[in-house]
């Protein structure tokens, strides 16, 4: 390995465990927690090092949005790719969803803005884009199987990304119990949806 390569390996390595300490720090003490000084202290880095890759608290809270997006998209994907009829495959992609709020609250706080994440609304609707892509092939693959066709993909989309968002934000703030009773609600629900839309 060149000189070169191992430089750029080593700032990766350095930007990965910002990003590792800013996620266990706002696990420990939430959003409000996280400085830039603080993440610093935590892996004993200077300040100066840690703007040389976050020049601020926003930027590294974009860099979080995007991958978290990215990494739910991968999952999404993944669910919609495996065998099935196209209601079991809506039905694995809402899972998908919900699994990945459930094992990445943090990253999924700072993907819609919750408990006070915020970051650039231009910035997430790109991130979050190939999200809606992949729900939006879905449901024209299930109106497709069923001989229907879709006046409003897009409309339809965010109808199901608004029943996704509300499973996982209350199961998130604790009131919907278990996760596998937080499941089983958002099965029977998207399920019924998939056949109310059927029934048209």
């Amino acid at each position: 390995m060149g000189v070169k390569e191992r430089r750029e390996r080593e700032k990766q390595a350095t930007r990965e465990a910002i990003l590792a300490e800013a996620r266990r720090l706002v696990r420990a003490q939430g959003w409000s927690g996280l400085t830039i000084r603080r993440v610093a202290e935590a892996i004993e880095y200077s300040p100066s090092i840690v703007y040389e890759y976050f020049p601020s608290k926003e930027a590294m809270l974009q860099e979080l949005m995007e991958q978290g997006f990215a990494e739910l998209t991968a999952a999404m994907r993944h669910a919609a790719a495996t065998e099935g009829d196209q209601r079991e495959r809506a039905r694995r992609i809402g899972a998908a969803y919900l699994a990945f709020a459930h094992a990445s609250p943090d990253l999924y706080q700072v993907m819609h803005g919750l408990e006070g994440a915020r970051v650039d609304g231009a910035a997430r609707m790109q991130a979050a884009q190939p999200v809606c892509d992949v729900a939006m092939a879905a449901l024209v693959d299930w109106a497709a199987a069923h001989g229907r066709s879709l006046a409003d993909p897009l409309g339809t989309t965010e109808a199901l990304w608004s029943l996704l968002h509300g499973f996982a934000s209350l199961a998130l703030a604790g009131h919907l119990g278990d996760h596998h009773h937080v499941q089983a609600l958002l099965d029977q629900s998207l399920l019924a949806m998939l056949d109310g839309w059927q029934d048209r």
